[in-house]
């Protein structure tokens, strides 16, 4: 999901050039379904967005979720990260894949050779079976509380 708040939309539409961040997790596997009123919200944020030449921003592209109760927070981040390179490709080449927005690296500085490593291969959108996949295997859960 794109977060574009009205403010920033207006000041899009108004042709100011706005960096709008965008928490990738809200519209990553779990959330990316037909219908839901985020996934219409990003695309018309992209398109405003794309038309003003406004950058897209996504942020927490592999967060897996809050902290589990009794995980060892061992990484750098208030949220519970992906981990392995199996779950992070799918999460980085989900983002990368849609036009218009691009990714901004992990809060775990020993995360980020995977998600590079990650966003250096040919980018293939994953299909709705292995994000669904991702999903069920993570336990991949809002992070936002949403």
């Amino acid at each position: 999901m794109v977060f574009v708040f009205p403010i920033e939309l207006a000041a899009i539409r108004a042709g100011a050039h706005v960096d709008v961040v965008d928490p990738a997790q809200q519209v990553g596997p779990a959330q990316a379904r037909p219908g839901r009123g985020r996934i219409r919200s990003t695309d018309r944020s992209r398109r405003v967005g794309a038309a003003r030449d406004v950058a897209i921003q996504t942020i927490k592209g592999i967060a897996r979720g809050p902290w589990a109760a009794g995980a060892e927070r061992d990484r750098g981040t208030w949220y519970q990260p992906l981990e392995a390179m199996a779950d992070i490709r799918p999460a980085v080449h989900w983002v990368l894949s849609h036009p218009g927005l691009f990714l901004c690296s992990a809060g775990d500085v020993g995360l980020l050779p995977l998600v590079l490593a990650a966003a250096a291969e040919d980018i293939a959108r994953p299909d709705d079976a292995a994000m669904a996949a991702l999903a069920e295997r993570t336990g991949l859960a809002s992070i936002f509380g949403l």
